[in-house]
């Protein structure tokens, strides 16, 4: 148990430690957890081109044609895990690059930009993967008819053993 002497010492010292207070500061201590960003709510990583989720994303909006506010979620759950995948996709190959050729700064600063850890700690890639599959294919199964397309669609309904193979694998 902390000492009177001692608690008094710590709520002066908690008065001269007060965290970032520039907004440039606030930015990059908001980002001092993330490695890999496959927990994250927002699936676009700073680093990664937001212009081109967004292509992703209105892509995805034209082939299911999303009619209610829940659908057009479902259809934003699964743009978000497919976004996360091909991030995982190119830690994967940047990881492997680095072993082939150890010590070469190129793959070391690739992996990096990838998603690594300013620490250098790979990434949970299997986990990440075993994660982020259930959370591509359980939007799909929740779109109404499976993702048949409407009658002003273009977009073609999901082969059904795609559905099963990804509902196994979770």
């Amino acid at each position: 148990m902390a000492t009177t002497a001692q608690i008094l010492a710590n709520q002066k010292n908690s008065k001269l430690s007060t965290g970032p207070r520039t907004d440039e500061g606030k930015a990059a201590s908001s980002a001092n957890a993330t490695t890999h960003g496959f927990n994250a709510v927002d699936p676009v990583l700073p680093h990664e081109d937001r212009a081109e989720f967004n292509l992703l994303l209105e892509q995805h909006k034209s082939d299911f044609d999303p009619a209610t506010a829940h659908e057009e979620f479902l259809v934003f759950q699964i743009v978000g895990a497919q976004w996360k995948l091909n991030r995982l996709q190119r830690i994967e190959v940047a990881m492997f690059a680095a072993l082939e050729s150890p010590g070469d700064p190129v793959t070391t600063d690739a992996m990096m930009v990838q998603g690594r850890s300013r620490t250098r700690t790979p990434p949970p890639a299997s986990r990440g993967s075993i994660a982020i599959v259930p959370a591509w294919s359980a939007p799909i199964n929740a779109v109404p008819g499976n993702c048949a397309p409407r009658e002003n669609s273009k977009s073609k309904p999901i082969p059904p053993n795609l559905l099963k193979r990804s509902s196994q694998s979770s």
